[in-house]
């Protein structure tokens, strides 16, 4: 697959999961939408299964510790900034989105056999 598409993929991906974080407090709308952005981005490009699990799986992270760090930008439900235990959730949210974009690797794999 061409690497502009790959790229393409990814970069929508970001933005979708970002906007999906900022504009809803539910955490399984953002867990399942995750698991299903990087599962399509891991079988547009298998070959980049784990970029695409490490940045989808930290961009939320990278997203509230930018909105932390400059004061701009806070999710319409935060009413204080994220606790300790905050921080590590979001962290280990890079686990189910590298299973996901493996699983959406072997997929692509597994059609192409």
């Amino acid at each position: 697959m061409n690497r502009g598409v790959y790229l393409a993929a990814l970069a929508l991906g970001l933005a979708v999961l970002i906007y999906a974080e900022w504009h809803t407090d539910e955490v399984t709308v953002i867990l399942a939408l995750l698991l299903a952005l990087s599962a399509a981005v891991g079988f547009v490009r298998p070959a980049a299964a784990l970029v695409t699990g490490l940045m989808l799986g930290l961009a939320i992270l990278a997203a509230h510790a930018g909105s932390f760090l400059t004061g701009l930008y806070s999710p319409a439900y935060q009413g204080f900034p994220p606790a300790g235990t905050d921080w590590l959730v979001m962290a280990c949210l890079v686990l189910p989105a590298l299973a996901a974009a493996y699983a959406g690797a072997w997929a692509r794999r597994a059609m192409a056999a």
